[in-house]
């Protein structure tokens, strides 16, 4: 949170790239973006960095059909992936970091199903490799089950079968359409 003055000469509080990027779970590079875009309203320092009224966050995220999250309440992380050994990696991962999360882990498609009831996950990290279940069913199904609850699903695998990639792309689309929005990257490790 930085202080400027604004046309009256009165001392008003904006927020950072940094400041809104945390609110929104997004990077900083991501939220400035958003202000040369002209999606997010933004004030230029005089070194001509954004700054940004919290209340101009507010309508961004209204018009955007975006849920803030509550900063006081902890990010909350399921992590369904069959690999042990990786979900432990990621839970240790995560309890390293220095903001309040959370974190619940499956192993397979139906403790996934269960968990994103009873945890309610803000974050869902997603082996798209689990043997044994339709993947992009499962994804329709997690959509389902959160009714209301917005919630990002990201989806990870060592190993992308042919056509794989579109069928992501296609699932993830499909989410953004009904929660206002979407960020992906592919990284085939090939």
């Amino acid at each position: 949170m930085s202080r400027l003055k604004n046309n009256n000469n009165d001392t008003v509080a904006y927020l950072t790239p940094a400041d809104v990027a945390k609110r929104m779970l997004v990077s900083p590079i991501t939220v400035n973006q958003w202000a040369k875009k002209g999606w997010l309203k933004s004030t230029r320092t005089g070194g001509g960095h954004h700054r940004f009224l919290p209340e101009d966050l507010e309508a961004f995220c209204r018009e955007r059909n975006i849920e803030m999250p509550d900063l006081d309440q902890p990010l909350k992380i399921l992590i369904i992936d069959n690999d042990v050994q990786h979900c432990d990696l990621l839970v240790r991962l995560f309890n390293k970091l220095p903001i309040n999360i959370q974190t619940s882990v499956a192993h397979d498609g139906f403790d996934a199903g269960r968990m994103v009831e009873r945890f309610s996950p803000h974050l869902v990290l997603l082996d798209f490799t689990l043997p044994g279940i339709n993947i992009y069913k499962l994804c329709e199904r997690l959509n389902e089950e959160v009714d209301g609850h917005k919630m990002r699903i990201v989806a990870m695998s060592q190993f992308i079968s042919d056509g794989g990639e579109e069928k992501i792309i296609q699932a993830v689309i499909s989410q953004a359409h009904r929660y206002g929005g979407v960020e992906y990257a592919i990284d085939g490790g090939k």
